[in-house]
């Protein structure tokens, strides 16, 4: 699909990884969303499997400033595949990517479970090259960026076939810079979320990327932001555990920080960022 930058220019943030349709939101959601619209936030809502994938794509029929990808997570539901022909009835103009897939060995690091990542990583790609439509990728190694270089091997391997047709996003990244810099030769991005609130340890990658690689997202309901006083970001009293994408602004203020620019002037580039991504 186009997104063009009149659409967006009515918002201020754009949460790139949010769940936004998540079952943490059953209660309140619908004021949340409200909360959300009245920020001035739009979000990507990110499919894990296939029920998962068909919420993102109904949330987003609700509500004018929610996008969604489709795909299967590469370890949260275990019994998933990714059967194409279902998927296909799941794009729509508002479909911007396939995932969020990818490999994470952090659990388990098996050969038999390595290759069952691989074989349905592989799948969602051959499905978005055939849409032409980005990766949204999730990588969790357990030790020295194993599951990162083997990303990097197999989206290699299409790269030299395909050319600029493949391209997507790392969301979440924790890779080293060395790992970092391999992705940005693919023509990959990056996001990051409230761990940069959390710890120092992706401080210095931060503030080395370009700019023109960064999102900002909060992955919620995961990983809730710490406010500048290094409290956390509670924004429901009786969801103390929950992250909403109404923290994207802490995140943006985390990142602007970090790289020594003005919030106002990272946000215009995040936009810019978002209509490269879609649009490419």
């Amino acid at each position: 699909m186009k997104i063009s930058r009149e659409q967006i220019d009515k918002y201020e943030y754009i949460d790139f990884h949010t769940h936004m349709h998540d079952k943490a939101f059953d209660i309140d959601g619908t004021e949340v969303m409200q909360n959300i619209i009245d920020k001035k936030i739009i979000c990507v809502t990110i499919g894990t499997d296939y029920e998962e994938s068909k919420k993102a794509m109904e949330l987003s029929y609700k509500y004018e400033n929610v996008f969604y990808t489709i795909g299967v997570h590469p370890h949260d539901n275990l019994a998933a595949d990714f059967d194409k022909s279902e998927f296909e009835k799941l794009i729509t103009d508002k479909c911007l990517a396939i995932g969020e897939c990818g490999l994470d060995y952090y659990y388990d690091d098996t050969i038999d479970e390595k290759n069952r990542q691989e074989r349905i990583f592989r799948k969602q790609i051959d499905f978005a090259l055939i849409h032409n439509l980005p990766l949204m990728i999730h990588g969790r190694p357990k030790a020295d960026n194993d599951a990162y270089t083997d990303i990097i091997k197999i989206l290699s391997e299409y790269k030299s076939i395909y050319g600029d047709k493949l391209r997507g996003n790392f969301h979440f990244f924790v890779g080293s810079k060395d790992i970092a810099e391999q992705c940005m030769s693919l023509g990959f991005t990056f996001s990051f979320g409230g761990a940069l609130t959390l710890t120092h340890d992706y401080d210095e990658l931060v503030s080395s990327l370009p700019t023109e690689y960064i999102h900002a997202e909060t992955d919620s309901p995961y990983v809730t932001p710490r406010d500048s006083g290094g409290k956390k970001i509670i924004l429901n009293p009786n969801c103390k555990s929950r992250n909403t994408s109404e923290n994207i602004i802490r995140v943006v203020e985390r990142i602007a920080e970090l790289k020594g620019v003005e919030v106002e002037d990272l946000k215009n580039k995040l936009k810019e960022n978002f209509l490269t991504f879609v649009n490419r």
